[in-house]
């Protein structure tokens, strides 16, 4: 099988130490295990023309100076990844792409909805159909596993997204809460805290509303990796983040309800709001349940789901 990959980035690398993004983290991990089922897979970056909300507008005329249309059936397949991929592109194309196009065209989305392509792989829970399938939000288990050392607790806080609400009072409230607890006091030797991929040294002057700048996955992930406690700051629409956690094996602090779906925390375990945290939390940081907390979400590894994704497009009745 030939696949042909319309990856939602503007440019794209074929090395995990230089993916920025999620955009780019999930193309590489989609053709890596397609590679690894046998599928001759191409990468395409496509964002100039399938256009970005508030940045590019999606035209004919850039498709067809970016695309060479006489090759895409010497594919059996054409694969969209992103988030929403087609989600500003333009209806000319895709009318075309769903007339002309002779093999399977299938795509990527956070949510089910009415597809504008053969097939819909998903990532957040809802019924699947003929033409939607729930893939759930995929991680990598050869980069994501539990690699805690139980002697200093690390704790990591999600960035912050304008417009996605606010839990940092909270959060920063709660480490200030935690050198008094007991059972953090008999059991650690002093905590980490890592904001996005930087170490903070001063939590009084937490800079909440200044992310670090994205950094490659490869450095994300060995952070993620040495994890205990995540505390989600903004509300998740994908689920990335928690299914990455505990992948991970650690622990997923939810402050405020509204950030997080219940689809999502029915795939994890969360510890929920402020009353009695380290007392609930601290006595879950051990090996075993790290594990047990990694295994939970071992269907959701980029593993299992391209193989799905694989099946779907090869046994498709095309057009």
């Amino acid at each position: 099988m030939k696949i042909l990959i319309f990856a939602h980035v503007d440019q794209y690398v074929d090395d995990l130490s230089q993916c920025k993004n999620f955009n780019q983290v999930q193309t590489y991990f989609v053709k890596k295990h397609l590679l690894k089922l046998g599928v001759d897979v191409v990468v395409q970056p496509a964002a100039g023309w399938l256009g970005v909300k508030k940045q590019t507008k999606s035209t004919w005329y850039d498709f067809v100076q970016n695309v060479d249309t006489g090759l895409l059936n010497n594919y059996d397949a054409i694969l969209f990844t992103g988030a929403i991929p087609t989600k500003k592109t333009s209806p000319t194309i895709m009318k075309w792409l769903n007339n002309n196009y002779k093999g399977v065209l299938a795509q990527f989305n956070e949510y089910s909805k009415t597809p504008s392509t053969d097939l819909l792989f998903f990532a957040l829970p809802a019924p699947e159909s003929a033409r939607c399938k729930w893939i759930g939000p995929l991680y990598d288990g050869d980069c994501l596993y539990p690699e805690q050392q139980y002697d200093k607790l690390i704790i990591h806080i999600d960035h912050h997204y304008p417009g996605r609400g606010d839990s940092s009072e909270k959060i920063k409230r709660l480490i200030e809460e935690l050198p008094n607890n007991k059972i953090f006091q008999q059991g650690w030797k002093g905590y980490e805290i890592y904001y996005h991929s930087k170490k903070i040294n001063d939590l009084e002057n937490f800079d909440f509303y200044n992310p670090p700048p994205n950094t490659a996955f490869a450095n994300l992930s060995r952070i993620y990796r040495s994890t205990h406690v995540g505390f989600l700051s903004h509300r998740e629409t994908l689920g990335m983040y928690p299914v990455e956690i505990v992948a991970c094996g650690g622990v997923v602090a939810v402050l405020d309800e509204m950030h997080l779906t219940p689809a999502i925390a029915n795939i994890i375990d969360v510890e929920w709001g402020e009353e009695n945290f380290w007392n609930r939390v601290l006595p879950k940081l051990t090996s075993e349940l790290a594990h047990l907390r990694s295994q939970r979400v071992s269907n959701f590894s980029y593993k299992h789901g391209i193989a799905r994704v694989y099946d779907y497009i090869n046994t498709f009745s095309t057009k």
